[in-house]
């Protein structure tokens, strides 16, 4: 069966596309236009995959109809000559945009499934990833190679072609943001793409020109935003009328079941020159390289088209035709066609009427453009349609290059031409049978393919330097630096690193532990090193894999407290006449035990759990607690806890150390097993934590010199006084280990010499001693740290979101279009999963998942710790949300800092008269600032909503702090709506 196929649409849940685009629409326009099989578009959206499965009905295998009684109410509105089955086929359109070499990647890609179960497990699977629910062609960060991958497991029937290739800014080819092949773009799964969509501004003669796209099948598509953009491309078929058989011909790629594709002349396409719209600037490839790719008006990049990309990666002449190549006709939409031989624009009621009449009397569009023969043309429309389509037939046209997200200008007629035809199109109005458009016609430009023009056969130009912005390496290119290598090269006994943020902390700890273990000959069973988060001990054991192979590493004991205290008590919880098959019950856990105990609920039980919690922490039986009745709660939940065969967390510290206190033997075995001690994040130790160090290493063990413990800390990081912990034990160290040796690390690797002043002059109120403050290393100074004020938290989500958008270089088309995102500032992008926004109370989130909900960028929102935060996709990267506390010990190219006011920093609970620990608060915002590696921005509200209550903070007092000269202030302003271009868009 021949038909045609118009496989990458829309739907009215996709940004900057029309109303219209609902089944009922997409129905009748496709008859309209003579296309059989339609993509579905969007149906990773909840709200579409509702529709579509409400609206359609299953035909042919893997196709779906519209449904009877709603076929039945648009067959009115469809001429006779024009009407015919019409199936649609399940297919979205994903945006992966993602950090690759060094690189951020923007690809488009479209995914098609078989069914609606494969479709469900494929959108359930996405939405572990990113937010489906903000637009209909989602934003994930995800390795295009890695959607592939899901699409495969999903089902071995679904496919994934790669969309629009050559467009500069999405796409698998595309100058700014692509690759220079299909296999660097999927990777080891390149095998599974047979087919790729060329896109609006590249026909197949220019595709043909690389070896690279033989083995592919060159498809088109309208990529319709609005119904009566529906079939400006198409895919020819004449194959069984089914999802397998559509398959099977896309992978054939040949005749007779492939019959080539329908095309836009390409030079009308939006990027098919070089050139800067801002100025008005459209180039050649061979004058934008004349110009060094620089806009002759204003000096900025231009954007690189299609004819310059392909002309970059040819590696054939012009004219070369491969031996796959398939047959393809280029066309000009008709309505563009009426509107020219009637001298109007596109969207003029003549050209509707001129339209309707048409289609009544010689059938749909497509066969009026290239199959009805041009005397019955002329008669039902007179002789100067007929010769329109006769040049359009012909490729007989005119065009002024597209460029830089501008169509081309396609003329048929040269001035004067049409008055020697009588300047009458001869199309009557009588007996006009239907009114195909209900008042209203799809404007804006259309699309159709010409032959290839001079331009297109030009000599291949020199290939165009890229701009990357390459990450620094972690750490000295040369190794460990001087503080460093004293550090990893101590000898035996106490030694007390103090590592400021950046420094490379972790990795002067598993140095060190590689030079106790290859230099001091200790066998890796003897070293202990502790942590006090699974991620942070994953990494520790990551990195010694890879300084002493993963046989050597794997002997090594890294755990966190908790974790040590969970092996100990595995091996002798006996001692205290407890069961050896113990539970460890969760927080949810134990507040059922908790509320069960004592008949405490809600909000009192959470406090009576704290409350206990820190009695844990000081290693405080019920009897020492003091207050009667929490005393007798404690005792209550203990015994309750040990009747159901269970600890809690602070049970694992707690009980250990009580099994060291009463059985001496049992310490000794233990402190023989642990020989070298190494701690990471001694600023953080609570009290019990204190304790257990202590009992494992004694000041008096060892050969007069103390035990071999090596503690890291920083008391500028101490922030988590309300956990238990206790800056003083890393500052009294010393004290407790007279002999210890100290090493200051200096050198900061992380952040620019702007944003460590600023952190320095923060946690000591505004004094830089010079003592203590970090160097950067291998760093320039760097951009002013933005301050910014926003009228409301919401207005303040909402310019961090723009403010993201215009990082990475844009999310979408609109992005570039609208010139939120300018092109220079495309270039230079980074990636979601460089990104961070923090913010001192949960409470603040809110907002801010709101504004990143709607505008579709990928997000996952971290918890403190971090190894309890939401699950998703290891592959997907998003931007970070988190508190302040849940960054310590991450860092990112780029941080935000939200509700930088009174009464956040330093926190002040609302109605709460308990005193700010003001220097917590203080390092706590250090802490903030120090997790920027390159740009830093704070932002503040002026009117904010918190806990119920109005409010109107002044800025934070920290701020006042910093340099002025560090900072730059902007002022707020309405980001631009997308609604206010999306008419014009619907062209895209």
């Amino acid at each position: 069966m021949r038909f045609i196929a118009d496989l990458h649409i829309h739907s009215k849940y996709s940004r900057a596309t029309s109303r219209d685009l609902d089944l009922e629409h997409l129905s009748r326009w496709a008859q309209l236009k003579g296309i059989t099989v339609v993509g579905t578009g969007d149906f990773t959206h909840p709200g579409w995959f509702a529709e579509l499965r409400e609206k359609l009905v299953p035909a042919e295998d893997g196709l779906f109809r519209l449904r009877d009684d709603l076929a039945a109410a648009i067959e009115p509105e469809v001429p006779a000559a024009c009407r015919r089955p019409v199936r649609f086929l399940l297919q979205v359109e994903i945006s992966n945009i993602y950090k690759k070499g060094d690189r951020v990647r923007k690809v488009h890609n479209l995914v098609y499934m078989p069914d609606f179960d494969a479709a469900e497990r494929f959108r359930r699977a996405l939405a572990r990833i990113g937010n489906l629910d903000s637009d209909g062609r989602p934003i994930l960060g995800l390795d295009s190679r890695d959607l592939l991958e899901i699409t495969l497991s999903v089902s071995e029937r679904a496919y994934l072609i790669p969309a629009h290739i050559w467009t500069p800014w999405f796409s698998a080819l595309g100058a700014r943001s692509g690759f220079d092949s299909i296999e660097e773009c999927f990777g080891d799964l390149a095998e599974h793409i047979f087919a790729v969509e060329t896109g609006l501004s590249s026909d197949p003669p220019m595709n043909w020109r690389l070896s690279g796209l033989d083995r592919y099948t060159l498809v088109s598509n309208s990529d319709a935003h609005s119904p009566g953009k529906l079939g400006r491309e198409a895919v020819v078929f004449d194959t069984e009328l089914s999802y397998d058989g559509i398959r099977d011909a896309l992978r054939s790629g040949r005749a007779p079941e492939f019959l080539g594709t329908v095309e836009f002349f390409p030079e009308e396409g939006k990027y098919h020159y070089d050139g800067h719209r801002a100025c008005g600037v459209r180039l050649a490839p061979e004058e934008a390289e004349a110009l060094e790719g620089r806009c002759p008006v204003c000096g900025r990049s231009v954007t690189r088209g299609v004819l310059s990309r392909v002309e970059e990666l040819a590696d054939r002449p012009a004219g070369a035709r491969p031996d796959r190549a398939a047959p393809y006709r280029s066309l000009i939409p008709l309505p563009e066609v009426l509107a020219e031989v009637r001298g109007v624009g596109v969207g003029a009621r003549a050209v509707e009427r001129d339209y309707a009449r048409l289609l009544g009397r010689l059938g749909s569009e497509l066969e009026v453009l290239e199959a009805v023969p041009l005397e019955d043309i002329e008669r039902q429309g007179g002789p100067l349609v007929a010769e329109a389509v006769r040049r359009v037939r012909a490729g007989e046209v005119r065009i002024a290059a597209g460029y830089d997200g501008e169509y081309g200008t396609i003329r048929l007629f040269e001035p004067g031409e049409r008055e020697r035809f009588g300047g009458q199109t001869g199309i009557s109005l009588a007996g006009a049978e239907v009114d195909l458009f209900g008042g209203a016609v799809d404007s804006g430009a259309g699309g159709g393919k010409a032959k290839r023009r001079e331009a297109s056969r030009r000599r291949a130009s020199e290939p165009v330097a890229r701009v990357v912005e390459a990450a620094a390496p972690y750490g000295s290119t040369d190794g460990l630096d001087p503080d460093q290598r004293r550090a990893v090269e101590a000898g035996p006994g106490p030694l007390l690193v103090l590592a400021g943020p950046g420094t490379g902390k972790t990795r002067v700890l598993t140095h060190r532990i590689a030079h106790i273990v290859e230099r001091l000959g200790v066998a890796p069973e003897r070293v202990l090193a502790v942590t006090f988060t699974n991620r942070a001990a994953g990494e520790m054991a990551e990195r010694l894999a890879a300084l002493l192979g993963a046989g050597t590493a794997e002997r090594v004991a890294v755990r966190t407290f908790h974790g040590f205290g969970l092996e100990v008590l595995g091996a002798e919880i006996g001692r205290l006449g407890r069961a050896p098959d113990f539970e460890v019950f969760d927080e949810e856990a134990a507040q059922r035990v908790l509320t069960e105990a004592t008949g405490v609920k809600g909000a009192e039980a959470r406090r009576l759990a704290d409350a206990i919690a820190r009695a844990k922490e000081r290693l405080l039986a019920p009897e020492e607690v003091g207050d009667p009745e929490l005393a007798e709660r404690y005792r209550a939940y203990q015994a309750a806890l040990e009747a159901a065969g269970g600890v809690d967390y602070d049970d694992l510290i707690r009980l250990t150390v009580a099994v060291f206190r009463t059985a001496p033997d049992v310490l000794e075995r233990w402190r023989a097993r642990v020989e070298w001690l190494l701690i990471d994040e001694y600023q953080d130790v609570s009290g019990a934590q204190y304790e257990l160090v202590r009992l494992l290493a004694p000041p008096e063990a060892g050969s007069g010199r103390g035990p071999n413990l090596t503690a890291v800390g920083d008391p500028d990081q101490a922030i988590y006084g309300f956990r238990g912990a206790d800056p003083r034990y890393v500052r009294r160290f010393t004290e407790d280990y007279p002999t210890a040796t100290v090493v200051r690390l200096r050198q900061n690797y992380r952040s620019t010499s702007t944003i460590l002043r600023a952190a320095r002059q923060v946690v000591t109120g505004g004094r830089d001693d010079t003592e203590e403050v970090l160097r950067a290393r291998g760093r320039p100074a760097g951009e002013p740290i933005v301050v910014y004020e926003a009228p409301t938290e919401a207005a303040e989500a909402e310019t961090i979101v723009h403010a993201i958008e215009r990082m990475v270089g844009g999310t979408s088309l609109f992005s570039l279009d609208s010139g939120r995102v300018e092109s220079d500032a495309a270039a230079r992008c980074n990636g979601f999963g460089e990104v961070a926004v923090l913010y001192r109370t949960h409470a603040q989130a809110r907002a801010l998942e709101e504004a990143f909900a709607r505008s579709g960028i990928p997000y996952q929102r971290v918890s403190t710790p971090p190894d309890e935060s939401e699950p998703f996709d290891p592959r997907a990267e998003r931007v970070a949300l988190m508190t302040l506390h849940a960054a310590k010990g991450l860092e990112f190219p780029v941080v935000f800092i939200a509700g930088c006011e009174e009464g956040l920093l330093p926190y002040q609970p609302p109605g709460d008269a308990k005193e700010v620990d003001e220097g917590e608060e203080r390092r706590l915002f250090y802490v903030g600032l120090t997790r920027a590696q390159r740009r830093l921005i704070l932002t503040r509200a002026r009117r904010r909503v918190l806990y119920g209550q109005y409010r109107e903070p002044g800025p934070s007092p920290f701020l006042g702090a910093i340099d002025p000269a560090l900072l730059a202030v902007e002022r707020w302003s309405p980001p631009r709506r997308e609604r206010d271009q999306q008419l014009q868009l619907f062209g895209e």
